[in-house]
């Protein structure tokens, strides 16, 4: 993956994309965490209508896989681009939308962080949340000035070669989901690689 200059992190805020290109980027993080654990038949889908007994439904973005060979697993996701923690009451709309559709399981991708009560509901009712924020947060330490391309440590040169934002699957014990773990592989791969090169 090709190094970006830190001006380009800072350019780029989660807050500042449009609501469908949030969601295309939330089904580019689920498409890559789905592909790294190998669902087995998985497809996604952007902007579904979903048709149950009382309504049409709207989802932002819809998936499903198979197990036990046949039985399908249906996914519905939101996707919302919040300033404020989220509050519990949006994810009890998620499961009462749930419930209406038959779909499997709910997700919430937003790009704010969930209020306890929210983290509360959602592991009682098997619902994931999902965090979307910009790489450049994660930056803790780099060299100014020109010589710092070659000069940085290996964790912020691996932010520098990742995707512009990143997605924490939020508990407990949060865990990062994307980039994936194969994507920074990749990565760190390529950085010892050009270093090896520069001895």
């Amino acid at each position: 993956m090709a190094r970006k200059d830190i001006r380009e992190f800072y350019q780029k805020d989660v807050q500042d994309l449009s609501p469908v290109e949030f969601e295309k980027c939330c089904l580019e993080i689920l498409r890559g965490y789905a592909e790294e654990q190998n669902l087995p038949s998985f497809s996604i889908t952007h902007n579904k209508i979903i048709k149950a007994h009382d309504s049409d439904y709207q989802v932002d973005i819809y998936a499903e896989y198979t197990i036990f060979g046949e039985s399908k697993i249906r996914i519905l996701v939101e996707c919302k681009q919040y300033k404020n923690a989220v509050k519990r009451e949006r994810v009890e709309l998620l499961n009462s939308r749930l419930q209406n559709t038959g779909c499997n399981k709910g997700i919430l991708m937003t790009t704010a962080r969930f209020q306890s009560g929210a983290i509360r509901f959602a592991e009682e009712h098997g619902i994931s949340l999902i965090e979307v924020m910009n790489t450049c947060d994660r930056f803790h330490s780099y060299a100014s000035g020109p010589s710092y391309q070659n000069s940085l440590p290996l964790e912020d040169e691996i932010l520098l070669r990742s995707p512009v934002y990143y997605a924490d699957i939020v508990t407990e014990n949060p865990r990062q989901i994307y980039p994936t773990g194969a994507m920074i592989h990749d990565i760190v791969e390529e950085i010892h690689k050009e270093r090896i090169g520069l001895l």
